[in-house]
């Protein structure tokens, strides 16, 4: 796993979980104010994490504020 620090505390290949405590992806990268997690069965292609949705980094990994259910409407969002 790379460990490289991207940004405020988040590593590459950390744990994206939303609200609940689900996984929802890993972290590929950070630009500007969002995070780019990994492709995965929630999302067909890498998508992008707005970082105030970010409520905490530690040791499990990103928490998010948002719910699965949360992101996902986001993506099918075309306002967003």
């Amino acid at each position: 796993m790379d460990v490289e620090e991207v940004s405020f505390g988040v590593r590459r290949g950390m744990d994206v979980l939303d609200a609940r405590g689900e996984t929802v992806g890993r972290v590929k990268d950070a630009l500007g104010d969002h995070l780019l997690s990994h492709k995965g069965w929630l999302f067909p292609d890498d998508h992008e994490i707005p970082a105030s949705a970010i409520q905490s980094v530690d040791e499990r990994g990103v928490h998010l504020s948002l719910t699965k259910d949360d992101l996902v409407a986001a993506e099918h969002d075309p306002a967003s």
